[in-house]
């Protein structure tokens, strides 16, 4: 089976990360987002990706590559122009990037899967392409089942009891909507899908598709599998899943730690000497981290490549980004700090807010460091 994976949005809501950082790019514990999704996909078969750009195209081509390393083979379509002054980034909406990219190449002949770029997934694929290829509509939508309270963030589904689509709604109030089951932007098409998706001009799959189908009283069914969908809609969602990583880990994480003491686990040459730190995990640490004696920690927290945390330094359930060393005397708790942002969350209202990172933090490859005793630098045979 084939798939396309949804790159192309500017992730405005995860603003600043992805004035630098395309969303599909963001971290989940280190790992890109879009590379869970692969490695999800390719359990399945799943070896011939397209994957539609615009926003730091440039970026996500680079990370990614041909596809070689994944054992893989990947197609980008870029959205937008280029010329003398560079890139111009210009998304035409979902659907169209699909019909671009089939005009162009003519690669799906089969049942196919899209995915958006922008969740850590695990289900039953299998048993969901069974269920579209059963019941012969054109579309199949995975839905997930939240709680009520929660349907106004998504866009919901209301289906019959044999799982055909009748209505959606678009961010339902709780009282308004006809059901809990929301779009999870995994969708499975027949290669007819095209035959509805207009040659030129931008299309969206949720706003234009999915309602032109119904109107025509074309089959579109959907599917609610006992799945993992993680979705990183905003600056709250990535730290709550990073969060979440750290705790409980999440599915298609490839991670090489050493078990330094209850809770903490360090990947190779992280220089810590655990005994004279103060640490509560969980607590995941990048390799080439210092963290100085004395050192409070409290998890979930993951300290990135190359940071570094100081002897009068706390941490509480945050994440530090891969060179960022905070300044003497800084407590931080529940941030996501880098070297040129903080990002301060609320779990009481599930939401964050920018603060002045230049008290808190610099760039760890400013400061000289001293060489490490041999004894606190973490090996793993």
């Amino acid at each position: 089976m084939k798939a396309m994976i949804l790159a192309a949005g500017k992730g405005t809501r995860v603003n600043p990360l992805t004035h630098t950082t395309p969303k599909p790019l963001l971290p989940v514990k280190n790992t890109p987002v879009i590379e869970l999704i692969i490695r999800f996909l390719q359990r399945y078969g799943v070896d011939e990706f397209a994957i539609n750009t615009s926003h730091l195209a440039t970026t996500i081509e680079d990370r990614l590559g041909n596809g070689c390393r994944y054992g893989a083979n990947f197609t980008f379509s870029f959205e937008g122009s280029k010329d003398h002054k560079g890139y111009h980034p210009h998304p035409i909406g979902s659907a169209a990037g699909m019909q671009k990219i089939q005009q162009r190449w003519q690669m799906f002949d089969d049942t196919f899967i899209v995915v958006c770029g922008d969740a850590c997934i695990d289900f039953d694929l299998s048993q969901a392409v069974a269920f579209h290829r059963a019941r012969g509509g054109v579309a199949t939508i995975i839905t997930k089942t939240v709680e009520k309270h929660l349907v106004s963030r998504y866009g919901v589904v209301n289906a019959d009891q044999a799982g055909r689509v009748r209505s959606f709604q678009e961010k339902p109030a709780p009282e308004e909507a006809l059901s809990n089951e929301v779009n999870t932007g995994i969708y499975l098409f027949e290669p007819a899908i095209f035959d509805h998706i207009p040659l030129m001009g931008e299309f969206d799959i949720g706003g234009d598709l999915f309602p032109q189908l119904l109107k025509r009283a074309l089959p579109v069914y959907a599917i609610s599998p006992n799945m993992t969908w993680l979705d990183i809609g905003n600056l709250y969602d990535l730290w709550s899943v990073n969060q979440q990583a750290i705790r409980e880990g999440v599915p298609y994480l490839n991670n090489r730690y050493r078990r330094l003491a209850p809770g903490v686990y360090a990947k190779p040459n992280v220089i810590i000497n655990p005994q004279r730190c103060n640490l509560k995990g969980p607590i995941h640490i990048e390799s080439g981290a210092t963290i100085e004696d004395g050192a409070t920690i409290t998890g979930p927290t993951l300290i990135g490549a190359n940071a570094l945390v100081r002897k009068n330094n706390t941490v509480h359930q945050s994440i530090i980004e891969e060179y960022t060393g905070l300044k003497p005397h800084q407590t931080i708790s529940k941030m996501w700090l880098g070297t040129n942002y903080a990002i301060e969350l609320n779990t009481d209202t599930e939401s964050s807010r920018l603060v002045n990172v230049e008290p808190l933090a610099q760039d760890s490859r400013e400061l000289a460091q001293k060489p490490a005793l041999a004894s606190n630098i973490v090996r793993i045979a």
